[in-house]
């Protein structure tokens, strides 16, 4: 009978039977993590853009309107310019709260942009932060930057063919409740 069971327990761990107990016990409750990447802005682009979900989506009441959904987004802005920025221009992509069928690969007819003007105030080098509030947005896919204005009077518009565009981090950042 301990034949049997010496032959199943071998049978069942394969080679693992050569390796100590503990190493045998620690390489079995090892786990994989994977971390998503942030999505950078391109190098040719004036800045260095990163976008974060702030937070659950929320539902906004406005006087006398229906409610609506909203995301809270918060954009990580580098300058790769010795001028100073104090606005930008962005166009936000995703979609409403109502339910739509995507096909695999392709975009839908209901996506949603719109533009946001964004004052800033980032040094020549410098980084900044800014939150954004994006009323009728339930998702977020995709941020394009559309231009810059810099306090010399000098304005950046992004060409045409050229591509200045992030995903924000899958990643959402949660407030604990309760501390």
């Amino acid at each position: 009978m301990w034949r049997h069971r010496f032959f199943f327990t071998a049978l069942l761990c394969g080679t693992g039977l050569t390796l100590s107990p503990n190493l045998l016990s620690q390489t079995m409750t090892q786990h994989a993590l994977g971390v998503p990447t942030l999505s950078m802005m391109a190098d040719t682009c004036p800045v260095g853009l990163q976008a974060q979900r702030n937070g659950m989506p929320v539902i906004i009441a406005t006087n006398g309107q229906p409610q609506e959904p909203a995301q809270q987004l918060r954009l990580s802005w580098l300058n790769r310019r010795q001028t100073e920025i104090v606005a930008a221009a962005v166009v936000v992509h995703g979609f409403d709260a109502t339910p739509h069928l995507i096909p695999a690969g392709g975009s839908s007819s209901s996506e949603l942009s719109k533009v946001y003007a964004i004052k800033v105030d980032i040094s020549g080098g410098g980084n900044a932060m800014t939150e954004l509030t994006l009323r009728h947005f339930a998702a977020i896919s995709a941020i394009d930057l559309r231009s810059i204005e810099y306090a010399n009077g000098n304005r950046w518009s992004a060409p045409a063919g050229t591509r200045c565009r992030i995903a924000p981090s899958p990643l959402l950042l949660i407030d604990a409740i309760g501390q």
